[in-house]
């Protein structure tokens, strides 16, 4: 990949980060609302929302190894086949 297209790559992953933090304060919020209610007995809904907030960051997290992944440099074949020839036999 080519440092422009890297750097193009990396822009638009942090852009992505900041929506799903986005998401997840949007909805930390309505559960810090819904907490201090007057009756203060957490909504069952709280409960979906906190598996919300567990699946936007499992989202997140997976779009980071992609991202690293893309990002990292390709091995040249040759340093690959070296590294299987020292191994010892299984």
């Amino acid at each position: 990949m080519e440092n422009g297209s890297e750097e193009t790559g990396q822009f638009r992953a942090v852009e992505s980060y900041d929506a799903y933090l986005r998401q997840i304060a949007a909805i930390q919020d309505e559960i810090r609302r819904r907490l201090g209610a007057p009756d203060r007995t957490p909504p069952l809904d709280v409960a979906a929302m906190f598996e919300d907030v567990a699946n936007i960051y499992l989202d997140m997290c997976d779009e980071i190894r992609e991202t690293a992944r893309d990002l990292r440099p390709a091995e040249p074949p040759s340093v690959t086949q070296e590294r299987h020839a020292e191994e010892p036999p299984a």
